[in-house]
Order: structure tokens, then C-alpha cells, then sequence
């Protein structure tokens, strides 16, 4: 008899906990999302005014103010690794067709003697190597072998088109 007692005793212990797990799920997802539109309301009025050294002092972490203007740094120049992919030549006319590999895209051109690529002028088309100059340096791409150059970063149309 005790023993039956128990058991009923049990199985009512369990139904109620699941009863009251369920119950208190849902009044408390209620609560939360009634919580929620409150506080959106309470900022969206602009009722909270939250000293932010107050609040750091109240936690004791070290407050640093930071200035409104974010200073992005943005790089000036990019290397571009050239590699020359292969030459065409005719009796009247001299091309080639170079890869250019900008931060993990390749992009393929054709050019002929005077094209531009950034600030480098196609000066020289020889069988088995080309020659690029910007006045300053000359950078000479051999079939099979790349070469890196440092242009500064042109605004995105710029870049496109070359």
C-alpha cells in the first residue's frame, strides 16, 4: 500500500512539473516580449539617458572617451602580381596576354605595344619577354615567371577598366 502511495505520488510530482514547465515557458517568453517592446519604445523616445562614465565607474572598468570621427586606414597602394601568360606575333603586329592577380582575382587582358596597366607603358615585346616602365622603374615579365608590382589603389571605375 505504501508503496502504491509512492508511486501515484510520483507520477502526480512529474505531471505537474511538466504542466508548470510549460506554463512557465510561455508567461516567461510573454514577459521577455513585452520587456523587449517596452525598452524599444523607452529608446526609440529617447527616455533613457545613459551616462556611460557612470556606468563604468558602477562596473570599475576604466573608461576612455572616444572621438566621433573614425580614422579608417585605407591603403594607398596594392600590389599586383603580373605574369605573362603568352606572346603572339606577326609580322605586322606584336601581342600578348598577361594575368593580373589583385588580392586572390585574376583577371586576364590582351595588349599591344604602348597599352597602359596603371602607370606602366608596354615599352618592349621580345619572343620570350615583355617589358613595362613607368619612367622610373622597368619591370621585365617572363613567360612562366611573375613579377610583383606596388601601384597606388585607383578608384574603383578606374580599376576596371584597366
Amino acid at each position: 500500500m505504501r508503496n502504491l502511495v509512492i508511486a501515484i505520488s510520483a507520477i502526480l510530482f512529474l505531471i505537474w512539473l511538466f504542466v508548470a514547465e510549460i506554463y512557465v515557458a510561455k508567461s516567461s517568453e510573454k514577459n521577455s516580449n513585452e520587456d523587449i517592446k517596452q525598452q524599444e519604445k523607452l529608446i526609440k523616445a529617447k527616455l533613457i539617458d545613459l551616462n556611460m562614465k557612470k556606468l563604468a565607474s558602477l562596473l570599475k572598468v576604466e573608461y576612455l572617451e572616444v572621438e566621433d570621427e573614425a580614422e579608417v586606414e585605407v591603403a594607398e597602394f596594392i600590389d599586383v602580381k603580373l605574369s605573362l601568360i603568352v606572346i603572339y606575333t606577326s609580322e605586322s603586329e606584336k601581342k600578348l596576354r598577361i594575368n593580373k592577380q589583385i588580392e586572390e582575382q585574376n583577371i586576364q587582358a590582351d595588349m599591344k605595344l604602348g597599352d597602359k596597366l596603371y602607370d606602366y607603358s608596354l615599352i618592349t615585346i621580345a619572343p620570350s619577354f615583355a617589358v613595362f616602365s613607368n619612367g622610373e622603374n622597368d619591370v621585365t615579365l617572363q613567360i612562366f615567371k611573375s613579377a610583383v608590382i606596388t601601384v597606388s589603389q585607383a578608384p574603383k571605375e578606374v580599376s576596371e577598366q584597366l
